[in-house]
């Protein structure tokens, strides 16, 4: 069934009117028959009123999904809407979609090809890991059925095959006995009600003492009745979801085995032999063609992948060595401004050094006159000044 469109009002209203009001509408003014397959209330918070109504085909929910097709007031009330996810009868799929692809640009050119698109979404797997195959929600019956008999679509100069969606099976459970596959319109337990939790079966929910302690009454495990993982509620899904897919009809007539044999190709006589090509080409089988026309659009599409990944490699080892470049630059920068600083120096030092062998070459050649009576502390000053000219040149190096 479709996911139900939940209509929600901030006073009290009788579920049949609001349903009766919304179909007489719907042929009133757009001359539509609104098939429903049931109705019912749902939970809603702070005092509200909310109804869920489940369509019973695609018309009624594009329909229903077009806001603008609602009533102002529905049984005299006004009301706010929430819509439901589009469904698989709505979706189409493109299996194999490359992960090196330019996203963005594969988008705007899906939309600017197929009309009413609602959604491009790549599937993911059960661990939340992104698939190859990308998923198309359109909010039109027909724009959907165009692009699925049109068979292969080109996009970015690849042609990508569109199947069918098919999602998992979903189960229908009653909201009065939680049994499986009937509404609760449908129940045949009219007199009693079996609450979720314990499984207990009353005559009225408000009345009932729930024990609290969790008891599926399909496989009697410690969980609500209504709890999907409920053992027997996933295999009912299963063979659910087994037995839509048997049932499924071959999409755009594909081959079922592409492996060509020797019948698909036509004997060539001497005469053929020497023919122009587009006379031979008109004169092999159709079959033939197609199957040779699939074989190099799946060489082109292993080409093209090869080729975005080999750019993708290109571009990363680009970027590593514009940082190795840079790291490197730096190290340049440094070391070029640490022998500047030990240049200068030594600059410094070789001043320093010629003016004490100065000074001593001339106390040499005039003893008296350059040191006079202080000739000891004389010397002393220069022991010192050697001193000090030997400490920082030892902590430098």
């Amino acid at each position: 069934p479709f996911s139900p469109f939940s209509v929600i009002f901030s006073q009290e209203v009788r579920d049949k009117i609001v349903v009766d009001d919304l179909i007489q509408h719907a042929m009133n003014n757009l001359n539509l028959e609104l098939k429903t397959v049931a109705y019912r209330r749902a939970y809603a918070e702070n005092n509200q009123n909310r109804i869920l109504i489940f369509v019973e085909n695609s018309e009624s929910f594009v329909f229903l999904y077009d806001r603008s097709n609602w009533p102002t007031t529905l049984a005299g009330c006004n009301f706010t809407t929430k819509t439901p996810s589009i469904p698989p009868q709505l979706s189409l799929v493109l299996p194999s979609v490359s992960f090196q692809i330019y996203w963005d640009k594969f988008v705007q050119e899906i939309k600017s090809k197929c009309v009413d698109i609602v959604d491009i979404i790549r599937l993911k797997n059960k661990a939340q890991q992104p698939v190859r195959a990308v998923k198309l929600e359109f909010k039109s019956i027909k724009s959907r059925n165009e692009v699925l008999e049109a068979g292969p679509i080109s996009i970015m100069h690849m042609k990508h095959k569109v199947i069918e969606y098919y999602s998992q099976a979903n189960v229908l459970i009653c909201s009065n006995c939680f049994g499986i596959r009937h509404f609760r319109k449908n129940c045949s337990q009219k007199e009693e009600v079996t609450c979720k939790v314990c499984g207990e079966k009353c005559s009225n929910l408000k009345d009932h003492h729930c024990s609290g302690v969790s008891k599926c009454i399909h496989c009697g495990g410690p969980h609500n009745s209504n709890d999907a993982k409920c053992r027997v509620v996933k295999d009912y899904r299963a063979a659910l979801t087994r037995n839509l897919l048997s049932k499924a009809p071959s999409v755009n007539g594909e081959y079922t085995n592409c492996q060509p044999s020797l019948a698909d190709f036509p004997q060539l006589t001497a005469a053929l032999g020497r023919a122009p090509y587009s006379t031979v080409t008109q004169m092999m089988p159709l079959n033939s063609n197609d199957v040779i026309s699939k074989k190099l659009d799946s060489i082109l599409t292993k080409v093209e992948e090869e080729s975005v990944a080999t750019r993708l490699v290109f571009d990363e080892l680009k970027k590593e060595m514009i940082a190795r470049y840079e790291v490197t630059k730096q190290q340049v920068d440094e070391l070029e401004k640490k022998v500047g600083t030990m240049e200068t120096k030594f600059q410094e030092l070789s001043k320093q050094v010629f003016t004490i062998m100065q000074n001593i070459c001339t106390s040499l050649l005039d003893p008296q006159g350059a040191q006079n009576a202080n000739w000891k502390t004389y010397w002393q000053e220069q022991i010192r000044i050697l001193s000090e000219l030997k400490v920082p040149s030892s902590k430098s190096s």
